[in-house]
């Protein structure tokens, strides 16, 4: 359960912002079915462990205060010790649908990133440095320009050509699975290529 900023750039001249945010927003739904594919192999538990040796890793040695650090230290222990293929079968044992290879699958949106999304939300009038109430689009847009000025930088940003770019894989209780230790400078660098265009932030939960 966590709520998370997304910006969202505006191409120029869009008629019904509030439609097209909608639009940008749906390939990101967590409720979208696709189509049966195989979601977890030996290559993605290896992965997976490399990533979470990494995040940890991270956190131990900047000495994190939103976290425990001593289980961190245990945690990370239990994955330096882990193989690819404990992890996959740690995997296998929670999931219930397997293809005719005995492979799991799945039909769940590999591109979720939100459940639902109200513009504004707990970040009202945020990006502006005012206090807003309403959730409306005028209070939560402001130019690129504006945004660096402000050093507003949201936890994602879909950029005209409907891609997301995310500081990292949101988990619940605002704990990022993965991170990107660039995100501000790399986000910046983001709306620095969209000049004089309007972003709007929603407030997203997952």
């Amino acid at each position: 359960m966590t709520h998370f900023t997304v910006g969202i750039i505006l191409p120029n001249n869009i008629a019904d912002p509030v439609s097209y945010i909608a639009n940008v927003m749906e390939p990101y739904l967590e409720h979208s079915d696709a189509a049966p594919y195989v979601c977890y192999s030996l290559e993605q538990a290896e992965q997976d462990i490399a990533d979470t040796i990494h995040r940890f890793d991270l956190i131990v040695r900047r000495n994190d205060p939103h976290y425990n650090i001593e289980k961190c230290k245990q945690h990370l222990a239990e994955m330096r010790r882990m193989t690819p293929q404990e992890k996959y079968a740690e995997y296998l044992k929670c999931h219930d649908r397997f293809n005719g290879s005995g492979e799991p699958i799945s039909t769940y949106n590999q591109d979720s990133k939100w459940d639902w999304y109200v513009i504004g939300g707990r970040w009202d009038g945020w990006i502006n440095d005012r206090k807003a109430m309403h959730e409306s689009l005028v209070a939560n847009t402001a130019l690129t320009e504006e945004a660096i000025a402000r050093k507003k930088i949201p936890h994602a940003i879909i950029t005209p050509d409907g891609q997301w770019f995310e500081h990292g894989l949101m988990g619940w209780w605002a704990v990022l699975i993965t991170e990107n230790e660039r995100w501000e400078s790399d986000a910046t660098e983001l709306l620095t290529q969209y000049p004089n265009h309007n972003i709007v932030i929603v407030d997203a939960h997952i």
